[in-house]
């Protein structure tokens, strides 16, 4: 990204004036600060009214900084952090630097083997976004409370066991993300955090707790892959949830409170144990995919037919004996699997849907 002409003229009156090209690269260098990642930023000698004037122009005229440093070539992040973007450390004060902290609102350092979080992150009181996925983190460290503006936390694929109390502070937080680690209950402290609307705990070795359900706010819930036996009947209170993913778990029921959730639109529950679907279920009538495949489901009510949104249905690997005639109702519906059930026959009407894919593979069908 370039600087707008009249900041370059300006930045370039205290500049070396022999060089115009070097200089205004140097002025680029500066701006675009997304390149110290990669390349080792232009270096020239400033003197004390070139200093000040810099100063003064990044801390007016910068923007909100991002930064990016995924599967870094150097194992030491603070290391990367000092060289390739501190050149500003060499010139402004404590005070000043703070000020350049406080400009950074996103960093970035997923796939760097990290084993801790490093601690000059806990200087950028103004960061909303954090990803460090794909390390080796064990421990969150307890001055992650300084962090009080984040509002994405993400710590997918590391070694963590638990979270400290003090993540109870961080009350902006929206989105957390903790996949694949170490889990095998899930922390107090993230019932406190009732902003939360995005929480991804799968690959985990969790239960459902009850508790998780007084995060009312909760717009997509990720339980994928854990230990998970039965779903609590408090599930009816989260009243925004759009997003339920449930897939590789041992639920062998559904409580009639799933019912409530009248906003979701995307229920995953491929791979559990169901036998039967409650009469409350054919309220969710926002429902636009449905994943039931691989259950133990026998039959189906007539009232599928309520789902009238619905575009994607998985049913494959059940033991279904019948499809009930209602599904045709069903006038959204684009994509139908019935593959592996105990079918000889499907409604004939089915044929009067608009559908891009019906697959029947693996039954008895005349």
């Amino acid at each position: 990204m370039n600087l707008p002409q009249d900041l370059v003229i300006e930045i370039l009156k205290f500049l070396p004036q022999y060089d115009k090209v070097h200089s205004s690269l140097v002025c680029k260098e500066w701006y675009n600060l997304n390149h110290f990642i990669y390349n080792t930023p232009i270096q020239v000698k400033f003197n004390d009214l070139q200093k000040e004037c810099f100063k003064k122009w990044f801390l007016i005229h910068h923007p909100v900084i991002d930064l990016y440093c995924i599967n870094c070539p150097r194992n030491d992040i603070i290391t990367w952090f000092i060289k390739k973007y501190h050149p500003l450390t060499n010139f402004y004060t404590d005070i000043e630097l703070e000020l350049v902290y406080n400009k950074i609102q996103s960093i970035h350092l997923d796939y760097n083997q990290l084993n801790a979080i490093p601690l000059f992150i806990s200087k950028m009181k103004q960061l909303k976004c954090l990803t460090l996925n794909t390390n080796n983190i064990k421990k969150v460290p307890k001055w992650i409370k300084n962090i009080k503006h984040l509002e994405i936390l993400q710590l997918a694929y590391n070694s963590l066991s638990t979270l400290p109390d003090e993540l109870e502070k961080i009350s902006m937080l929206k989105v957390l993300c903790l996949d694949y680690n170490h889990l095998i209950d899930i922390p107090n402290v993230i019932y406190t955090l009732k902003n939360l609307e995005f929480l991804s705990l799968s690959h985990n070795s969790l239960h459902f707790s009850s508790m998780l359900c007084n995060l009312t706010y909760l717009n997509t819930l990720d339980l994928r892959h854990n230990a998970i036996t039965v779903i609590p009947n408090e599930i009816g209170n989260l009243s925004c949830l759009e997003k339920l993913l449930l897939e590789c778990n041992s639920i062998k029921q559904l409580p009639q409170s799933i019912g409530n959730l009248k906003k979701l639109k995307v229920l995953d529950l491929f791979e559990n144990l169901v036998t039967e679907i409650p009469e409350s279920f054919y309220n969710l009538t926002n429902l636009v995919y449905l994943d039931l495949s691989s259950n133990y489901l026998k039959t189906l009510s007539t009232s599928i037919q309520n789902l009238t949104n619905l575009k994607s249905l998985f049913l494959s690997g059940n033991q279904l004996v019948s499809i009930p005639e209602t599904i045709s109702e069903l006038n959204n519906l684009d994509v139908l699997y019935l593959n592996y059930n105990n079918l000889t026959n499907i409604p004939s009407k089915i044929n009067q849907l608009n559908l891009s894919m019906l697959s029947t593979v693996g039954n008895n069908l005349e």
